[in-house]
């Protein structure tokens, strides 16, 4: 009998989660409201906490960023935006569902090999017909994933993301939490010491 994988997961910022849904799955995710303040925090909060909730009664992927998208745009004259990047994780088997709704690329090493994984949608709650976009990857033991918002992006000066690739490629720690200690503080050091946005950083680990 194989066994199960499991998640080791390291926040820094708001807006995210992890939950085990109640077919055996494991959701990580974490949305970014556009703007600041807190109309931004509140969307975003409440993008996850309905994404986690639609999972877990049985919603399809689909089905449930449809919801998410309208309830954003009932209140559409407060620039209700918010971005969606979110994991399906199978412990059982390693296959793993990533959600990308306007969200920043996703970083994976795993066996020494470092991917980017990227999206070309529109943040939910812009328009009617949200575009899901969605990739499947089958996580080893061992694997690191990366997820961020622009707040850590944006502040370092080579937005491509090659830093972090190559940050994720050289660094041997195998802690997720001295692993998103190092990027969020690299991304402040490359920002002169200034957090201009909310800076959110998500490192999990396959065991």
């Amino acid at each position: 009998m194989q066994k199960q994988k499991k998640l080791i997961v390291q926040f820094h910022g708001d807006s995210t989660t992890i939950k085990k849904l109640k077919d055996g799955k494991i959701l990580v995710a974490l949305s970014d409201g556009m703007g600041s303040g807190e109309v931004a925090a509140r969307n975003s909060k409440k993008v996850v906490l309905n994404l986690e909730k639609f999972l877990d009664t049985g919603f399809e992927e689909e089905r449930a960023i449809k919801l998410i998208n309208s309830y954003l745009l009932v209140g559409k004259d407060e620039d209700n935006f918010a971005t969606i990047d979110a994991m399906v994780f199978d412990p059982s088997s390693g296959l793993t569902e990533l959600i990308k709704i306007g969200a920043c690329p996703t970083f994976i090493n795993s066996g020494g090999e470092v991917s980017k994984i990227e999206s070309n949608t529109l943040p939910a709650g812009i328009v009617e017909n949200v575009e899901l976009e969605m990739k499947t990857k089958i996580l080893k033991k061992g694997a690191i994933m990366i997820m961020v918002t622009d707040g850590i992006i944006d502040a370092i000066p080579d937005k491509s993301g090659e830093v972090l690739k190559e940050l994720l490629r050289t660094v041997k720690t195998t802690s997720a939490q001295r692993l998103a200690d190092i990027i969020l503080q690299e991304s402040i050091d490359e920002n002169f010491g200034i957090v201009k946005d909310d800076m959110t950083v998500v490192v999990i680990r396959v065991m």
